[in-house]
């Protein structure tokens, strides 16, 4: 089978530059015009659309559709079946290509409420620019930058970098760009996806939260980022690696929010367009096929936030971490509020938790809201649980005798492994790198072995209201406070805090007060392997 050609070029090769069209041109004479030249610059690129359907046999049911432009305006272009498996990755942003051999259509797909924004005076045609590998056989050239005639006058690619101590002052769903230090990389999660039904389609979303800083603030900026295009530095982000996000979108969540004063708990999430790029050992940003980008030069970069980062960045000397438990935005602390931000908040019976965890798939994360009433606490560190020496009762309050005692074999034979974050080591990261693997699963925490021995975690037990089930919650409180019944009010985003034994104590003692008390309880369920599943208290509330 013949494919489509997509080949470096130095200037147009046998095209003259008058024979070139402009995007405007063509979508005034589509219906006529059969597959001219354009020359256009790839402005971004979406995630490859897998459109296979049941009883059709298209071996490469995928497209990639490309935003790109001239001088006249905008337009979409869409690589079709076997194109986007051996080109989608060799057409980055800043690209100039001509196009040859295309048909055009009218733009049939969903408009992009996330369109990054285009060169200033330009617009979108509502055209799409179709190269396929038959019917007719379609080629793509890159043409190299210096030999771009001067004549076709390209715009060029527009970057909108905010910097974190700006960030606030962004509306909800604004798309811009952002750079920043990673000093924090969070394990991956699996979502379902769901189609227009919301029928479960056998595929998952995969995301991992990161922490960046810039030097414009000592704030944080955190990223939920959904795999983009450039999967060989996703799976391979580190900390101590300066990012360059493309086309993020602004979350803001003030639902809960009642003065000016509170917090909005804003981060950043992929868009379809998101595109990443990392700074490597060679001072070089690189995209997933190692080619440098156009508009991202080697050494000092031309975009000078991005050089206040880097030169930032050489004086950072506080630890980075990555994995554990991370849970955000935090969860508002009353349940009216709760409410609000849940609108389609529905309650797991007991009978039904143990379906519910029975389902979860490897490395997949679901938020769950079920009633219960506490059993017993107790606080467990990494040192009592590896040795066999007795615990310290004073470290365990039972709150429901009748219920523990019901409970009592199933409690002793609970095993937990606290989802604490870890110390990032490069050295370490590499030498597990070096170790080849059936499952090619990146290095989690579970991989690793957390230093700080006396760093523990609560343990609270449940039962659900509705019939005797166990719940065996993970819990680490984040605030300041040693009374209990207040702390479990508290949204916890991340295990990396630790308490002294006296605090522990106060906050043990304090159980007691939740005794004949009801409660709703918000779990975080995660199963980090194939034989295990985590269930990490995040808040709760009294009834």
């Amino acid at each position: 089978m013949d494919h489509g050609n997509i080949e470096k070029l130095d200037g147009l090769g046998d095209v003259s530059p008058v024979d070139v069209y402009s995007l405007k041109e063509l979508s005034k004479n589509w219906r006529v015009l059969k597959g001219p030249p354009v020359v256009v610059k790839v402005l971004s690129k979406k995630r490859i659309l897998h459109y296979a359907k049941p009883f059709k046999n298209d071996k490469w049911p995928l497209q990639a559709h490309f935003t790109v432009c001239d001088r006249s305006g905008c337009a979409t272009l869409v690589l079709w079946n076997s194109l986007c498996p051996e080109f989608y990755h060799r057409l980055q942003e800043g690209h100039v290509i001509l196009i040859q051999k295309y048909t055009v259509k009218k733009s049939f797909h969903h408009v992009d409420h996330y369109q990054p924004p285009l060169p200033d005076g330009l617009t979108m045609y509502d055209i799409d620019i179709n190269v396929n590998s038959h019917h007719p056989v379609g080629i793509v050239r890159v043409i190299s930058p210096d030999t771009i005639p001067i004549c076709l006058n390209l715009p060029t690619i527009q970057y909108n970098i905010i910097q974190r101590k700006d960030l606030g002052c962004f509306p909800g769903d604004y798309v811009c760009d952002i750079t920043g230090l990673v000093i924090y990389v969070g394990r991956f999660f699996r979502e379902r996806m769901t189609g227009k039904t919301d029928l479960d389609t056998g595929g998952f979303w995969i995301s991992r939260w990161l922490e960046l800083k810039d030097h414009s603030s000592p704030k944080t900026i955190r990223i939920l980022i959904y795999r983009p295009a450039e999967i060989d530095i996703y799976k391979d982000i580190m900390p101590g690696t300066v990012l360059i996000c493309r086309h993020m979108r602004i979350v803001s969540n003030i639902s809960h929010i009642h003065a000016s004063k509170d917090d909005r708990n804003m981060y950043l999430t992929s868009t379809g367009s998101t595109c990443v790029s990392s700074k490597d050992d060679r001072n070089m940003y690189l995209t997933s096929t190692g080619s440098t980008c156009i508009e991202i030069v080697t050494g000092n970069c031309v975009l000078s936030h991005v050089n206040d980062v880097l030169t930032w960045s050489q004086s950072y000397n506080e630890d980075y971490t990555m994995g554990g438990y991370y849970s955000y935005p935090p969860i508002p602390t009353t349940l009216a509020d709760m409410k609000n931000y849940y609108e389609d908040l529905k309650i797991t019976t007991s009978e039904e938790l143990r379906l519910e965890l029975g389902k979860l798939s490897y490395r997949e994360h679901k938020r769950l809201f079920i009633q219960g009433q506490m059993i017993g606490v107790k606080y467990q560190t990494k040192s009592l649980s590896r040795t066999k020496k007795k615990e310290d009762s004073r470290m365990e309050v039972i709150v429901n005798e009748d219920l523990y005692h019901h409970f009592e074999q199933e409690i002793s034979s609970t095993v937990i492994k606290p989802p604490f974050s870890y110390k990032f080591d490069r050295d370490l990261i590499s030498n597990l790198l070096q170790f080849p693997s059936v499952l090619n699963r990146a290095v989690d925490s579970s991989d690793l072995e957390e230093s700080d021995e006396s760093k523990g975690c609560f343990m609270i037990y449940w039962s659900g209201l509705n019939s005797k089930i166990l719940i065996p919650t993970m819990w680490m409180c984040g605030t300041a406070s040693t009374d209990l019944t207040t702390l479990l009010h508290y949204s916890n985003h991340t295990f990396k805090q630790t308490r002294n034994n006296n605090e522990v104590m106060e906050i043990i003692q304090s159980a007691k007060q939740c005794r004949g008390h009801k409660f709703l309880l918000v779990i975080d369920a995660y199963k980090p392997n194939c034989y295990s599943t985590e269930i990490v208290l995040n808040t709760s509330y009294k009834l």
